[in-house]
Formats: C-alpha cells, structure tokens, sequence
C-alpha cells in the first residue's frame, strides 16, 4: 500500500511536498535535502499538528522501542 503522492507541481530543486493518500489519515510532508522533514497531521477547519525531524532514522528507532514498550506493557491487545 502507498501512503504518499508527490504532486507534479513540485518546483523546489532541494525539497519536495508529499501529500497522504489517505483521505481520513490526512498528512503532508515537507521533505528537504539536508534530511529535515516537517510532518503535518491535518484535522481540518485549519486545526493541524506539525513535528518537525532532522534524524528520521532516530525517530523511527525511538517510535519502534515505544511501540514495544506498550505491547510489553498492555498486551497484544494494544491498540485498543
């Protein structure tokens, strides 16, 4: 399955946007050479939360030890 879309109207030599693909997960992404990424969480009615990246590898790492520390804790029933 394909999360992301690069809209052809991407003019940036050194960055791109990225669009989610999932109407009812809505994201965008601003990805940038210098490996810095702002990723956006949109609600709607302009509400939106936004994390900003510089060490994705990191971030993932840190996101997989948390995703085991909650199986660990609540069982495989987690997610609810």
């Amino acid at each position: 399955m394909k999360y992301w879309q690069i809209p052809p109207e991407n003019p940036y030599q050194y960055r791109f946007s990225a669009k989610s693909l999932d109407i009812e997960n809505a994201y965008k992404a601003e990805v940038k050479l210098n490996g810095c990424i702002d990723i956006v969480k949109l609600y709607g009615d302009n509400d939106d939360d936004t994390i900003h990246i510089c060490d994705l590898d990191d971030f993932i790492a840190r996101l997989e030890e948390i995703r085991e520390l909650a199986k660990q804790k609540f069982g495989n029933d987690w997610p609810i």
